[in-house]
């Protein structure tokens, strides 16, 4: 016959071990918890800057903030006008590096 580990006086010492060390365990987070708030009060307290955002940054940002969309979905959005003056740009460079290997340059 097999016994239940509260039966016998081990079993009570163990469990009883186990359910001290639970309490202790949570106590613990508790005081770590607490602790971590009151360290977050204090920095607060010492901070003492608050940035000043002025009218023109508020148009700026209302104008640029396009709803609720997320980041990635604004910053990876088609531009297409954007995406036309990248490539003029490019063609520019382009056509700079391909004149600079000629030598006749007519004066006008």
């Amino acid at each position: 016959r097999m016994q239940c580990p509260q039966d016998s006086v081990w079993g009570q010492l163990y469990l009883t071990g186990m359910g001290k060390m639970a309490k202790q365990n949570k106590r613990a987070e508790q005081q770590q918890k607490l602790k971590a708030e009151q360290e977050e009060e204090a920095l607060k307290a010492t901070c003492t800057f608050v940035p000043e955002i002025t009218d023109a940054a508020r148009t700026v940002y209302e104008t640029v903030d396009q709803g609720n969309q997320d980041v990635i979905t604004r910053l990876t959005q088609f531009h297409p006008k954007k995406t036309q003056l990248q490539k003029r740009d490019i063609a520019k460079q382009a056509d700079r590096e391909q004149m600079e290997d000629c030598t006749f340059q007519p004066k006008i």
